[in-house]
């Protein structure tokens, strides 16, 4: 059985009223000491943790890059992967996985506008975003315009986004089943990176593969090697 479409708007639910005092209880032994206590360590752990990571992940990223960019053409390139070891001897692998998330299309364009400024200044030929990135465009409906004035819901409008909903916002306007200047949908626009883009970026140069990062950024995974 289908289910039936609301009828009315869905409203924001009133704010409930404020709860009462939760009592106090005594009871034997220190266990609430011992569990607060420990939280406060853990939570200051994970922050250490985080600072440190961040760390690790500036330095392996810039390692990698280094690492990629040099061995462009050697067979070795890409590497996935490089092991920092510091002064103590202790060592981690930071890895630059080949997945890039949907980035801001303006972004991107900038970026590209930043990374031609850098080649043109060593006199190389300016690059295509189109080479590396393509768009990607998502639309949402707003769904206060399927409902009507009383807050009933509005099935020819639903039909009619269903059948062609880039005409249905004209089309609709014109029939006078919803007011002039009523917004259907929102358009956005994002870049994600074409399938060989990750193969392909280190033989642009560690300036502009750090552009690279910054704008359209690899997911950096960070494993601790003991033993």
């Amino acid at each position: 059985m289908a289910l039936e479409k609301l009828r009315i708007k869905v409203e924001e639910q009133a704010p409930t009223t404020k709860t009462p005092e939760p009592p106090i209880y005594d009871i034997d032994g220190s266990i609430v000491t011992d569990f607060n206590a420990l939280k406060a360590q853990i939570t200051g752990l994970e922050e250490e943790k985080k600072r440190l990571e961040t760390l690790l992940k500036a330095e392996g990223v810039k390692t990698l890059i280094y690492a990629n960019t040099v061995a462009v053409g050697t067979g070795d390139c890409p590497f996935a992967s490089v092991k920092l070891r510091d002064k103590v001897g202790s060592m981690a692998m930071v890895t630059l996985q080949n997945r890039y998330g949907v980035q801001s299309a303006t972004s991107v364009e900038e970026t590209f506008a930043a990374i031609n400024s850098v080649r043109k200044r060593s006199g190389q030929k300016p690059l295509s975003e189109n080479d590396f990135v393509q768009m990607v465009a998502t639309i949402s409906i707003n769904p206060q315009a399927l409902y009507d004035a009383d807050g009933k819901f509005n099935e020819d409008v639903y039909k009619a986004i269903q059948k062609a909903l880039r005409g249905a916002s004209m089309q609709l306007v014109a029939d006078g089943k919803i007011p002039p200047g009523t917004k259907l949908y929102t358009e956005t626009q994002a870049a994600v990176v074409k399938d060989d883009f990750h193969q392909r970026r280190w033989a642009l140069g560690i300036e502009v593969n750090e552009l690279l990062q910054e704008s359209i950024p690899a997911t950096i995974a960070i494993k601790a090697i003991v033993g």
